[in-house]
Formats: C-alpha cells, sequence, structure tokens
C-alpha cells in the first residue's frame, strides 16, 4: 500500500492534513425516490440486531457526491442518490446550520447562527483571522481556530467571551472534533521545504475546559483519528498502518477507518473494499466492493 498522502504547508497554518468538505445541508433520497431526512451523527450502539450505516465517497469532479446505505448483519449495500450538490461533509458536520461569516474590510469574522451571533475579536478588540469552526463543546460553547500572530484552539461562547484553550504550532494539525473534543496529531517538519513532515508524532485531545492529554505516541505521523465507545479507537498513520484498539483488544492492517459500529466493531476499508473488524471475536469480515473508495460513515438514523 502507497504512504498516505499528505499535504502540510509549513510556516502556514498547520490544518491541511485533514480537512472535510463543506456543503449546504441537503435531504436525501433513495433510488425509489422516496425521501429521507438529512443524517446527523449517531452515537455508536446497536439498538436492534439489524444496523444501517451511511457511507459517502468523495467525487470533486461531480456535482453530486456519491451515497451508498450497508445494512448489517447482512452485508447489503445499495446505492442511493442525493440531490445535485450533496456532497460527503454533511454526514458527518456537527454545526447544525451555524457557520462563520467571513469579514469584510477591516471588520471580523462572526460566529453566527440560532442563539449565536459573536464577533471573533480578543478582549483588545483585535480580530482573529484565519478563523474555521470545528464543532461544539456543548450547546454554548464553539470550538473554534483562529489566528493573530498565532493560531490557537479558541472556545467561543453564546455570551461572546472568548477563551484561548490550547496553541496550535507550526507542528500541530487539527485531526477534527470528536466526542465533545478536540483532536490534533504533532509531526516534525522535514528537513527541506520540499521534504515530508516525521514522526515521533502525539496524539492530542483537548476538551472545552482546555484539560489536555496525550493518548499515544506514534513513530510515524498520525493523519487520522476514528474514537469510539468506552475508549474504543482507530488511528492511521502516513505509512499507511491502521492500528485498532478496544480496551482489551489491539490489531495492525492497512486501511482507512470509517466508523465504530459499537465498542469492538470497526468498520473499515481497504481501497474501495469494506471490513469489518470484530476485537470481540478476532475476526475481520470482507462486505463487499463498492464502486468508489469510500470518504466517511455514520449510523443511519432509527426508522419510524
Amino acid at each position: 500500500m502507497a504512504p498516505f498522502l499528505m499535504t502540510i504547508v509549513i510556516g502556514g497554518i498547520g490544518y491541511a492534513l485533514v480537512q472535510h468538505p463543506k456543503a449546504a445541508p441537503s435531504s436525501v433520497k433513495t433510488v425509489t425516490n422516496a425521501t429521507a431526512s438529512e443524517p446527523t451523527p449517531t452515537t455508536p450502539v446497536v439498538a436492534s440486531s439489524t444496523v444501517r450505516v451511511l457511507i459517502g465517497a468523495a467525487a470533486p469532479s461531480a456535482s453530486t457526491d456519491l451515497l451508498y446505505e450497508l445494512t448489517l448483519p447482512d452485508k447489503k449495500i445499495v446505492a442511493k442518490t442525493a440531490n445535485a450538490g450533496w456532497r460527503v461533509g454533511v454526514l458527518n458536520d456537527p454545526k447544525h446550520g451555524i457557520q462563520i461569516v467571513p469579514k469584510t474590510g477591516s471588520d471580523a469574522s462572526v460566529l453566527s447562527g440560532t442563539g449565536w451571533n459573536v464577533v471573533l475579536r480578543d478582549k483588545k478588540g483585535v480580530a482573529y483571522t484565519d478563523v474555521r469552526l470545528l464543532g461544539f463543546f456543548d450547546q454554548r460553547h464553539a470550538a473554534v481556530l483562529g489566528r493573530k500572530e498565532t493560531v490557537s484552539l479558541l472556545s467561543v461562547n453564546t455570551n461572546g467571551e472568548i477563551s484561548p484553550l490550547y496553541p496550535v504550532h507550526e507542528t500541530t494539525n487539527p485531526l477534527g472534533f470528536f466526542d465533545g473534543a478536540v483532536w490534533f496529531s504533532t509531526f516534525r517538519p522535514g528537513e527541506g521545504i520540499e521534504s515530508a513532515p516525521t514522526g515521533p508524532s502525539s496524539l492530542i485531545r483537548v476538551h472545552g475546559d482546555g484539560a489536555t492529554s496525550t493518548l499515544m505516541i506514534s513513530p510515524a505521523v498520525i493523519v487520522q483519528i476514528v474514537p469510539g465507545p468506552e475508549g474504543s479507537n482507530a488511528v492511521l498513520t502516513d505509512d499507511g498502518t491502521l492500528t485498532m484498539k478496544t480496551t482489551d483488544q489491539s490489531k495492525e492492517t492497512e486501511g482507512k477507518p470509517l466508523l465504530w459500529i459499537n465498542k469492538t466493531q470497526l468498520l473499515y476499508a481497504k481501497g474501495a473494499t469494506l471490513f469489518v473488524w470484530d476485537a470481540e471475536k478476532g475476526t475481520t469480515d470482507s462486505l463487499g466492493l463498492l464502486p468508489h473508495e469510500p470518504t466517511t460513515a455514520v449510523l443511519a438514523p432509527e426508522r419510524s
């Protein structure tokens, strides 16, 4: 398997490794034209014997990304059709219509939406630039990246208070917002402008109160994290190694982690082929080949 491709601009903002597609939310309908509600992230838990997973595959050159539904345990994969302009970022977007309105001229950017109208300036009135909304620590506190002299992780609340939580150095890469926290990895810059970053690489988690923990150190650069229930996690490094861990089991393989179905079962992909690792049974099952390599996956909302 070829090394995992990364794009990092040393000296620039350190969040080029993992970027999620941005798109306005759109409803999704099946190939039978029955309209389904917009998928939203679901806590990985098996509520019944049948589990449905929505899987998105990015198609940057097309007007619409691709959507599939996987049903377990029967391993049935069905192609779905999405409205024009739909993008896979909608599947795991935690922002609920709240967005950052870019600044115009000398004005600062604004965190805007239902219950939110916060101008992104510090206490001295200096505007934050290069701002990016990552997610929400709770209903009143948002996780935002912003730059003054350097980039910082900020906690922004609905009252307009902005508190720096964590410095995001040029050798720190935001991996995303999961389970109420922001996850980062660190790396060493290459020796030259054209050189790739190297390890060792630390996996760091930052909570809304500023509490920070280092969860692992890898000899290769950590490029993706998929946390699961009760301490389960899956980590992908730039050499293509996927490390899957539960509280008492672990396994290394190659592939891209997609979703913890529950605390012991991880859905992942090798190219366009889907697999499920079952830590409890000690098995890995092939689920089938998709027409395109998957990008992301979420548990589907329960049907009423």
